[in-house]
């Protein structure tokens, strides 16, 4: 995790209280469906297909 440029994140690490790890300078694109209620409200990038 220290060498990458983007982080790709699942929403189960908000499930598992792990989200504060990926949390810093670099970009984050969150997917699944699970952090979609938490990603509109932070403002955090989000992507899902299904959701398309």
């Amino acid at each position: 995790m220290a060498r990458a440029d983007l982080l790709v994140v699942t929403g189960s690490t908000l499930a598992n209280d792990t989200v504060g790890a990926f949390l810093d300078d670099r970009p984050i694109i969150f997917y699944d469906t699970t952090i979609a209620g938490a990603a509109a409200l932070m403002g955090w990038e989000r992507f899902c297909a299904k959701a398309l």
